[in-house]
């Protein structure tokens, strides 16, 4: 199956100096973000009076699922179906 681009998407050279600085913004940016959502969900389970094994059988499953989800999103809008379903099925 061939890749389809969106009208205006420009193929551009990553050099690897470039793309071990994107990993490492990435990779801290997910540790911070990991950070405030457990954070968050410690802090909504005792606003709301809920224990904490609830919150975290739903808030934080939702927003772990959450990455996957627009992943899935991405592949069909990209016409990669089979990407989507392999995600889903994973």
């Amino acid at each position: 199956m061939a890749w389809t681009r969106a009208p205006g998407i420009v193929d551009l050279e990553m050099t690897t100096f470039w793309a071990v600085i994107l990993l490492t913004v990435g990779l801290l940016i997910l540790l911070k973000g990991a950070d405030w959502l457990v954070d968050g969900a410690a802090s909504l389970a005792e606003k709301l009076g809920v224990s904490p094994v609830v919150i975290g059988l739903t808030v934080v499953a939702t927003g772990t699922s959450a990455p996957e989800s627009a992943a899935s999103i991405a592949a069909a809008i990209r016409n990669a179906g089979d990407v989507a379903v392999g995600n889903v099925y994973g």
